[in-house]
C-alpha cells in the first residue's frame, strides 16, 4: 500500500505541519513552472492565484488524477467567526478559541476540486490566555495557554480532506502518529523546587508501576541532581534556573546556558526543555534554536495536540504539546479525588480516539501520590504504551524524515486516514465565560510571574 505525495503549490508553514501531523508526504513549490511533473500527486493544494493558463495547464497535466484543493485567495469573505463561535463543516462542530474569517467560493467548482473554507495561515502566534477546560461540573478548572486549538484545526484538516478523498473515490491515506499504532501514555513532571523526599516518593511510584517519565528539573540543589542521575529508566531535561522566560534572547540564553551548564557537570544531557508557567515567545525560541534542544514543550505554543515542527533556517525544533492541567490545578478548582481520576481517565480516551500521546503532568510538590498511582494502575491494565518525551520525539524525528524525503519505511504503519467525529455537550461554551475566579487565578499567576522576574527563585530558597 503506497502512499500518494501532495503537492503544496505557493508557501504555507501551517499547511506542511498539518499534512506532516497526519502523516501524508508532501513537496512545495513557489510556483507552477516549478512543479515536479515526473511525481503524480495525489492532492494539488493551491495557496496563491496563478492565471488561467497556469490553471489550465496543471489541469492538462494532473487530469483526474489529482484533487485540487482551493484555499481563501480564491475565495470571498462569508462570515466572521469570534473566538468563542463554534464553526460547523458538514454537520461537525469544531471550536478554534481564535478569530477566523469564513470563506467561499467565487467560481464554480469542477469535478474533483474543492474549497477549502479557511486561511490556516493567519493565525497569530504567541498569544496566550487563560482558558477553561471542559468537565460535567460548575467550576472548571483553567490555565493559560495558547488561545489556538491546534487539534480542532488538524481534525477539520484532516475531515476536510477525507470527505474530499472519499467524493472522488480515493483513499486518503498517512503514517500513523503513534508507534505500532498503539495508545501511548507520556508521564511529564515539573520538578519546580520541590523537596528531595517529594522527589523520591514520585520517583519510588513511577519504579513501582515501570513508567519512565520526563523529569524537567530546576537546578537548584546540588544535591537534587546526584538524585537525579541515580534514577534508572527516566528521563531528566531542563527545566529552568531562575523560574521566569524573559522577553529577549539575551536573558532567555543567559538563564537556560546556566541551567544547561549544571546539568552538564553532573554529567546529565538534557535532550528537551519546558519552559517555567509553560510560557512561549520567540525569543525564547530563537534561544532554544541556538542551543540546540531537540525538542521543547509549552502549552503556552500549543495543547493536547501532535507535535509540531518548528524550523529555523536548516534546524529544527518539536514541540511536544502536552495537557496543560494538573492536579494542582484541579485542587485549586476544588474538584475530589474522585473526580479528579475521572478527569484524567476522561483525557486518556480522549487521547485515545484522537491518536494522539496521552501526556499528562504533575509537580512532586503538590504530592498527590495516590491519585497519580491510580493512573498509573489504569494505564497498565489497558496495556497503553509509555515511552519518555525524548524517545516519542526520536522517532517521530524519523517519521518527519520520512515525509520530508518522500521514503517508505517498514517500521512505519500505513494506514488509512479516517474522518475523526467529536460530540461537544449543549453547554461547551461556557468554557470562554469569565467569573471572579478567573480574575482571581490571573492575579495569582501575575503575582507569582512578577516574583520570579525579581528574585527568580521561591521564598524558601532565596531565605537559604
Amino acid at each position: 500500500m503506497n502512499i500518494n505525495k501532495m503537492c503544496i503549490l505557493g508557501q504555507s508553514a501551517m499547511w506542511e505541519n498539518t499534512l506532516i501531523q497526519l502523516g501524508i508526504p508532501y513537496d512545495t513549490f513557489a510556483a507552477p513552472d516549478q512543479l515536479d511533473h515526473i511525481v503524480h500527486y495525489s492532492a494539488l493544494i493551491i495557496i496563491d492565484l496563478i492565471s488561467d493558463k497556469e490553471l489550465l495547464a496543471l489541469r492538462k497535466h494532473l487530469g483526474n488524477a489529482a484533487i485540487f484543493i482551493f484555499t481563501p485567495s480564491w475565495g470571498r469573505l462569508k462570515k466572521k467567526l469570534k473566538s468563542d463561535d463554534k464553526f460547523i463543516w458538514s454537520g461537525e462542530e469544531y471550536w478554534f478559541g481564535v478569530q477566523k474569517n469564513i470563506y467561499e467560493s467565487m467560481f464554480g467548482l469542477e469535478k474533483n476540486s474543492y474549497f477549502f473554507p479557511i486561511k490556516l495561515d493567519d493565525i497569530p502566534l504567541g498569544i496566550i490566555q487563560r482558558r477553561k477546560f471542559y468537565y460535567s461540573r460548575r467550576e472548571l478548572p483553567s490555565e493559560r495557554v495558547n488561545v489556538i486549538n491546534y487539534h480542532e484545526i488538524t481534525r477539520f484538516v484532516r475531515n476536510f480532506l477525507k470527505d474530499a478523498f472519499k467524493k472522488s473515490g480515493k483513499e486518503l491515506l498517512g503514517y500513523g502518529s503513534l508507534p505500532d499504532e498503539k495508545p501511548l501514555f507520556i508521564f511529564r513532571v515539573d520538578t519546580d523546587f520541590a523537596e528531595e523526599s517529594e522527589i523520591k516518593a514520585l520517583y519510588e511510584i513511577c519504579k513501582k508501576y515501570g513508567i519512565s517519565a520526563t523529569w524537567f528539573v530546576d537546578v537548584h540543589s546540588e544535591n537534587l541532581l546526584e538524585v537525579y542521575k541515580t534514577m534508572q529508566d527516566q528521563e531528566i531535561s531542563l527545566h529552568c534556573d531562575k523560574h521566569y522566560i524573559y522577553p529577549d534572547k539575551a536573558n532567555n540564553l543567559e538563564n537556560i546556558r546556566k541551567g544547561l551548564n549544571k546539568l552538564l557537570d553532573h554529567k546529565i544531557s538534557p535532550a528537551g526543555f519546558a519552559a517555567p508557567f509553560g510560557d512561549w515567545n520567540l525569543a525564547l525560541e530563537e534561544a532554544l534554536f541556538e542551543l540546540d534542544f531537540a525538542y521543547t514543550s509549552e502549552f503556552g505554543f500549543a495543547w493536547d495536540s501532535l507535535p509540531i515542527m518548528r524550523k529555523l533556517g536548516q534546524k529544527n525544533l518539536m514541540q511536544i504539546p502536552i495537557h496543560p492541567i494538573s492536579p494542582g490545578r484541579l485542587r485549586r478548582s476544588h474538584f475530589s479525588q474522585e473526580e479528579m481520576l475521572d478527569y484524567y481517565l476522561k483525557v486518556i480516551e480522549k487521547r485515545i480516539k484522537s491518536r494522539i500521546p496521552i501526556i499528562i503532568y504533575h509537580h512532586p510538590a503538590h504530592g498527590m501520590t495516590a491519585l497519580i498511582e491510580k493512573i498509573f494502575k489504569y494505564v497498565k491494565s489497558n496495556n497503553i504504551n509509555n515511552l519518555t518525551m525524548h524517545s516519542y520525539a526520536s522517532w517521530w524525528y524519523k517519521r518527519y524524515e520520512v515525509l520530508e524525503q518522500g521514503n517508505d519505511d517498514e517500521l512505519l504503519n500505513i494506514c488509512k486516514l479516517e474522518s475523526e467525529f467529536r460530540e461537544y455537550p449543549e453547554d461547551f461554551a461556557r468554557i470562554y465565560k469569565k467569573s471572579w475566579r478567573w480574575y482571581l487565578y490571573e492575579y495569582e499567576a501575575n503575582k507569582g510571574r512578577r516574583h520570579f522576574k525579581k528574585y527568580g527563585y521561591p521564598a524558601k530558597n532565596i531565605a537559604r
